[in-house]
């Protein structure tokens, strides 16, 4: 307990410990500097490196940083040699290509957009980190048709590129691709396995587009390289040359200064196991670039917040650099309650540069409770700048099998949480990521307000969503800036929620997308662009009541719910009595019990009503159960509260009907009826307008139940006595090459061969057991 004194001298202020206290992640040794050191080996041994006269690359010494780079401060280091006269080594990576209608050789263009082409490929091992002294050039194409007279790429069209093969020696090798065009030198990238092809793929590829895979799409500048590449190569004579080899890369330890001593070098040992990676490469004066990584003493104030009273982890002002983290709740660990807050566009937590992402745990920070019934709780971001790093990192896998979405590829994502219920992000920035800002499973209760999602993803990789939220419920997307993503903000089963006052400015030409999602709100979402598409909400049945939850209170009659069914934005018409509103006991999974059949709602229903799909159900009060219009409707009394030890798992309801699909003016156009004959069997088919129309029935085999039937009315024909203008005939079969309906004979109905053309009229789909609603009832 702290007392702090008033201004008056009456009384004296008493103030909880827990409650205005926080843990500084600089008392925990994180040094928030993102200064890039340089340096030269001294000495080398199998688990100790020594960095001698290291220079901040303006005027800054080992003795100015003497107080910052002390005794167990980690670093992550580069260590390069000079080329030289070396000869090329064995290289991590060969490629060769195809083309496909880029050489132009003998088209006459002139010669300004027509020249020789040649590619550069590097490998680089992202796990090692080293690049040896080797180049595959690729000047001809597998069948050696040699690249002369290509061309201008910027010229090329989405059916012109060329298909870079790789063979390379693991799946943490990629490519560094350069492209030559004349004279012309463009830097196409470090390119990862989401691009390439990913891990244990038999053929990595890269496929050259020309103008857009210029990876100056990602940054303001016109050029740009990985940071630790600075250096590295260089273009001579109008050839990217390799100056420098990069021998590997390390994770080390500032080991103890002696005492009183001012060394002129840091003594360093490997971690975390005490092994250098390369360590008979070194060899003394090798040059070395290093940065600090803070992930250790910030993964130990996240510990210590978890396992203490205080759970507010604060970032000064600074660059933090930091490994992937994960934070995982067991019986005995949970991370419930922690916040990570910093004082805005100055608290900077960024991915170190060439890591290798957790392809099971993803996300720069990862919380992920036990399971969707023990979740973590209370996750709080504020004011903090998650930055992915992305020019110098690059993606390791591709879309996850663990994923809820797996055509979306969740590696490089910034913040992942899966079973995390009360999740607050508040005025945070998520930038300069291969992957999403924030990704979401499986959670309950999130708010994400006044926040800045900006530069996500690559342009010629697996499309990448700001926010993306799966399953998860009561959220509040409110008053955030999506910007310069290759996707839009991205909500599927989200239910409860409310998604507005959001802008959305190029993303993927993109708006917030939601799918089968129920009770949400979503509205004032602004987009710039002209393309980009506000709101588009898709569920099952394509109706906004489908997979709506109902309430009921024990003992008290359920007051009238009224369904209004669409079906593309148009009124669906309802048979007369044959509503089934079902409803069952769930089972201990939570699925519907089919042999645990509870009773059916009363169906309130008007035949003016029906033809606009409007209708009502409701239940009684008090019970017994009775007998209505032919079914058991169940009083709301008879409705136990949710109870697992006694097996009660609670309800859910079903409600289908036949339907007629294609409102008054809107139903599909008949042409012409005639007799057809096929497989020895007779039918009459019926031509439609527009033959993609047949795409919209459902028709298996020509005795099935579930095909659906037609109805032809409005038209003014005297001459097809038989067809009756309310009956609905079963579709048997299609012919596609009149785009006809396929019904059986009508006895008094002999159209003949060349059949009879319909005086207007208008033909309705009627389909049985078609699903209108299902949900949950929750009973109070």
């Amino acid at each position: 307990m702290r007392y702090i004194p008033s201004s008056g001298r009456q009384f004296v202020l008493q103030v909880p410990e827990d409650k205005n206290s926080y843990i500084n992640v600089k008392n925990y040794d994180a040094r928030g500097l993102s200064t890039v050191f340089n340096g030269s080996i001294i000495n080398g041994v199998a688990d100790e490196l020594s960095i001698g006269s290291i220079n901040d690359g303006d005027t800054g010494t080992l003795q100015q940083y003497i107080q910052i780079l002390t005794a167990g401060v980690e670093l992550q280091a580069h260590i390069y040699r000079a080329v030289g006269n070396a000869q090329a080594e064995s290289p991590l990576i060969t490629a060769s290509a195809v083309t496909k209608d880029v050489d132009f050789s003998s088209s006459g263009i002139t010669s300004d957009v027509v020249k020789s082409l040649k590619y550069y490929v590097f490998g680089y091992d992202v796990s090692t980190g080293r690049m040896p002294y080797s180049v595959s050039i690729i000047d001809q194409d597998t069948s050696n048709n040699p690249f002369t007279g290509v061309l201008d790429p910027d010229r090329w069209n989405e059916d012109q590129y060329v298909d870079i093969n790789f063979t390379r020696t693991g799946q943490n090798v990629v490519p560094i691709i350069y492209r030559v065009w004349g004279s012309r030198v463009e830097f196409l990238g470090m390119v990862g396995n989401a691009k390439i092809g990913f891990p244990g793929a038999a053929l990595t590829s890269f496929r050259d587009f020309g103008l857009k895979e210029i990876p100056s799409w990602n940054n303001s500048d016109s050029y740009w390289s990985p940071e630790f590449l600075d250096g590295v190569i260089q273009i001579l004579g109008g050839v990217p040359t390799q100056v420098k080899r990069i021998i590997g890369k390390e994770h080390l330890k500032i080991k103890p200064i002696v005492e009183n001593s001012l060394p002129n070098y840091l003594q360093c040992e490997a971690v975390p196991d005490g092994s250098l990676v390369n360590a008979l490469s070194y060899q003394f004066n090798d040059e070395v670039k290093f940065v600090i990584d803070d992930t250790q003493p910030i993964r130990n104030a996240i510990n210590l917040a978890q396992s203490g009273a205080i759970k507010e982890v604060f970032f000064p002002a600074g660059v933090y650099h930091l490994r992937d983290s994960s934070f995982l709740n067991t019986s005995e660990i949970d991370y419930s309650n922690i916040s990570l807050r910093g004082v805005g566009e100055g608290s900077i937590i960024k991915r170190l540069q060439s890591q290798v992402s957790s392809a099971n745990n993803p996300g720069l920070i990862n919380f992920t409770g036990a399971s969707s019934s023990s979740p973590l709780k209370g996750i709080r971001l504020r004011s903090v700048v998650f930055d992915g790093n992305r020019s110098s990192t690059v993606s390791l896998s591709g879309p996850q099998s663990n994923s809820v979405d797996p055509s979306k590829y969740i590696s490089e994502t910034l913040v992942f949480l899966r079973f995390a219920d009360n999740v607050v992000s508040n005025e945070c920035r998520f930038v300069d990521s291969g992957g999403s800002g924030l990704h979401l499973e499986s959670c309950d209760s999130f708010l994400f307000t006044n926040n800045i999602f900006s530069k996500l993803g690559r342009s010629y990789e697996p499309e990448v969503r700001p926010v993306a939220v799966y399953n998860s419920t009561n959220g509040i997307v409110q008053g955030n800036i999506f910007e310069f993503a290759t996707d839009g903000p991205f909500f599927f089963g989200v239910d409860f929620s409310t998604i507005n006052n959001n802008i959305i400015r190029s993303c993927g030409d993109k708006g917030v997308v939601l799918e089968t999602s129920y009770q949400w709100n979503a509205g004032d979402n602004l987009a710039y662009s002209d393309t980009d598409s506000l709101i588009r909400s898709v569920d099952q049945y394509n109706n906004e009541y489908s997979k709506a939850p109902i309430e009921i209170r024990r003992g008290t009659s359920l007051e009238p719910i009224y369904f209004t069914v669409t079906n593309g934005g148009e009124s669906v018409g309802i048979k007369e009595n044959t509503l089934i509103a079902d409803i069952y006991a769930l089972d201990s999974a939570g699925q519907k019990n089919i042999n645990n059949k509870t009773g059916s709602f009363k169906v309130i229903q008007t035949k003016d009503q029906l033809e606009a799909g409007i209708f009502s159900v409701t239940l009684p009060g008090i019970g017994p159960s009775t007998i209505i219009d032919g079914v058991t409707v169940p009083a709301t009394n008879e409705f136990s509260l949710l109870d697992p030890t006694n097996g009660q798992y609670g309800y859910m309801y079903e409600i289908s009907a036949t339907v007629k699909l294609g409102s008054a003016g809107r139903g599909y156009v008949p042409t012409n009826i005639r007799e057809f004959s096929t497989g020895g069997n007779n039918y009459l088919a019926i031509r439609l307008r527009n033959s993609s129309e047949l795409l919209s029935f459902q028709i298996y085999n020509s005795a099935s139940s579930e095909n659906d039937s037609i109805i032809i009315s409005g038209y003014n024909n005297t001459d097809l006595t038989g067809l009756e203008q309310s009956q609905a005939y079963p579709v048997v079969g299609v012919h596609p090459g009149t785009n006809s309906l396929l019904i059986n004979t009508i006895a008094s109905l002999s159209p003949g061969d060349s059949g009879v053309d319909f005086l207007g009229g208008q033909l309705f789909i009627q389909r049985s057991n078609y699903q209108i609603a299902d949900g949950n009832i929750v009973v109070n």
